[in-house]
């Protein structure tokens, strides 16, 4: 069933009557020929509304000064290496294939899931697979090609740091755990000094990397595209949650690196030609733990007598092997009768159908996880609310931990988008959808480079000084449903909102309830 509601397109420059410096204004493809650059800040798990006068005074001016994507997008499910891979490919995990933080690849191990927080593991699926880590054209591949550098400066996991560089072609990857091309490890160890100890805030590390891109990064490589990563808040946010005074001090400390980095670009004369834009991976939530969250699997399982290891659960996504994939329906009504889940999707039940296969699931499509060999057969979230989990701060999540992110709940999936610089415009609040696959196009653009034929997102036109070349559109807004009767009596109902904008839905939430 499906509701399209017209609401009004909300993209409009705002006056917030403050001065902006002037800077020149350049084509980009002139940009491109005078040195112009792109710095892609990732703060991991950056909510929109921790930027505050108060939290993050250099960030809020920033956008205050610059351009704020106000509905901006995290890919589905809302973690962290999936959008590493959404960002560095301007693609969607139906054409990347990373559809989790933990994957599942049987060529590599049948029986378990693997972290793609690890390197390691990433370079054995990478081999496994014939080089095909991710099945889409990354960004640093697409600017080599072009002769251009791509520079990835990480203080994240050594997994989320490789994903954004993978094939280092006429680049760098620095992170706290390695050095990518190795050569250039006997280089930096000197001028960086020792790896720092893992923390929370995670400031030294934060710092060093950091330091990385203005000494190395600025002096000696000058990529035409740097991507710094900082774990924080994320890092520290998870073990503590959002309200806690060390994530408060966290995000303190981020910003207080987004001025220095500001501060010395503008002393060596770079901030006039370098376009700055400070995202995040996903939201964050705080959690309220289930019962026993996977208990649901076991019982079925047992129920079944399924040998052990027949279903294998990879984040949200669930493999069932053969010769067992006849129970995956009795599977979904389990997990549709278990109250912390939420949302269930499976394969599409024709080409283009909304509804999954499965009764009472709607299709895999709608989140763009299909991936034609890596898709599973169930995904899951858990069920949240729009409830003050921490002080200050609404949503909730039924899932373990302080907080996280990973749910289908509009506080895991808007994110933060920010930008400035030479090419956008000033004090300006975009208010129609954006998502994390616009970045590599938008680079692209920046860059006066063509994008790869696999990136699904757009230019983002609307916060550019320049004249935006594609007509006025207005944002739509869908609602598809589906309904199971359950074998208590119950009714299991799900629901899918995405918004329309220029041809591109934008997956905003889904529920799944019962009543």
């Amino acid at each position: 069933m499906r509701n399209r509601i017209s609401i009004p397109n909300l993209y409009a420059p705002w006056v917030f009557g403050l001065l902006a410096v002037a800077i020149g204004v350049l084509s980009p493809a002139a940009a491109a020929e005078q040195g112009n650059r792109v710095v892609l800040i990732v703060l991991d798990g950056l909510r929109p509304d921790y930027v505050t006068p108060n939290l993050m005074p250099n960030l809020y001016a920033w956008g205050r000064n610059g351009v704020i994507f106000e509905k901006h997008h995290a890919a589905y499910p809302t973690v962290t290496r999936v959008n590493a891979s959404s960002i560095a490919t301007g693609a969607y995990p139906e054409s990347h294939g990373i559809v989790d933080n933990s994957v599942y690849f049987p060529g590599v191990d049948p029986d378990r899931s693997l972290s793609t927080g690890d390197r390691a593991n990433l370079e054995k699926i990478d081999a496994q697979t014939g080089g095909r880590l991710l099945t889409a054209t990354s960004l640093g591949e697409v600017l080599a090609a072009q002769g251009m550098k791509t520079a990835v400066f990480s203080s994240g996991s050594t997994g989320s740091a490789f994903l954004l560089n993978h094939k280092v072609q006429n680049g760098a990857i620095v992170n706290s755990g390695y050095v990518l091309p190795p050569a250039l490890a006997g280089t930096l160890a000197p001028r960086l000094g020792p790896e720092p100890p893992d923390g929370a805030p995670n400031d030294e590390r934060n710092a060093r990397i950091v330091n990385a891109y203005l000494d190395y990064g600025l002096n000696d490589m000058d990529a035409e595209l740097s991507i710094l990563w900082i774990s924080d808040p994320d890092h520290t946010a998870h073990e503590y949650g959002m309200a806690n005074s060390r994530t408060t001090r966290a995000l303190r400390l981020v910003d207080d690196l987004l001025g220095k980095i500001a501060s010395t670009l503008e002393a060596s004369g770079r901030l006039a030609n370098t376009n700055i834009l400070v995202t995040s991976d996903h939201g964050f939530s705080t959690h309220i733990p289930p019962t026993d969250k996977g208990a649901a699997l076991r019982e079925f399982s047992a129920a079944h007598n399924l040998p052990e290891n027949a279903i294998v659960q990879a984040g949200s996504c669930i493999y069932v092997k053969e010769p067992h994939k006849a129970l995956v329906p009795a599977l979904v009504a389990t997990l549709q009768a278990t109250d912390w889940i939420g949302p269930l999707f499976t394969r599409a039940k024709s080409p283009g159908a909304p509804e999954g296969w499965v009764p009472g699931t709607l299709a895999l499509d709608l989140i763009r996880g299909d991936h034609p060999e890596r898709a599973p057969d169930i995904v899951l979230s858990s069920k949240w609310s729009d409830e003050e989990g921490a002080k200050g701060f609404r949503g909730t999540v039924a899932t373990g931990g302080v907080a996280g992110h990973g749910s289908t709940s509009p506080w895991d999936i808007h994110n933060t988008l920010i930008a400035r610089g030479p090419d956008f415009a000033s004090r300006r609040l975009v208010g129609i959808p954006t998502h994390n696959t616009d970045l590599a196009p938008t680079i692209c653009y920046l860059l006066g480079v063509k994008p790869a034929e696999t990136m699904r997102g757009r230019v983002l036109y609307e916060g550019m000084r320049a004249s935006d070349p594609e007509p006025p559109a207005e944002v739509t807004r869908e609602v598809i449903t589906a309904e199971q009767t359950l074998a208590n009596g119950k009714r299991y109902h799900m629901d899918v909102t995405r918004s329309h904008y220029r041809g591109v839905a934008y997956f905003d939430q889904a529920r799944g309830t019962r009543e």
